[in-house]
């Protein structure tokens, strides 16, 4: 009975130990996009990768309170400057781009201000 106790206690430590990680065993940042990622998703532009890479970038929020204006959807910047909308990942083709990170809409206000609500896009240059 001890024996199964413990095998059951070292199965256990083991599958948890792994979750998280990706198949090479390296844990992968849900909200960014590495320049890696960015060159094997054989995308032509910032929008095709995101829609490959990460989806749920491109996923409709709401207005972050009821008096808000604008769009739905995270605002794209780029090195930190108010780019556009989401459409505009469009026009940014994938040789420009080391790195895509998403940011949360409280980490959006927190970091680009007040009517960044729905989140934001962020494209880091080469």
């Amino acid at each position: 009975m001890r024996n199964i106790l413990i095998i059951g206690a070292l199965a256990t430590s083991i599958a948890c130990a792994t979750a998280g990680t990706s198949t090479s065993g390296v844990r992968r940042d849900p909200n960014l996009i590495s320049e890696q990622e960015i060159a094997t998703s054989n995308g032509a532009n910032a929008y095709e990768v995101v829609s490959r890479a990460r989806p749920a970038f491109l996923k409709q929020r709401g207005h972050a309170t009821i008096m808000q204006g604008g769009s739905d959807y995270a605002t794209v910047y780029i090195n930190s400057q108010q780019y556009g909308e989401v459409t505009s990942l469009r026009g940014i083709t994938v040789d420009q781009i080391k790195e895509i990170r998403y940011y949360s809409a409280s980490e959006a206000v927190s970091k680009f201000g007040s009517q960044n609500g729905t989140g934001v896009i962020q494209i880091i240059t080469k």
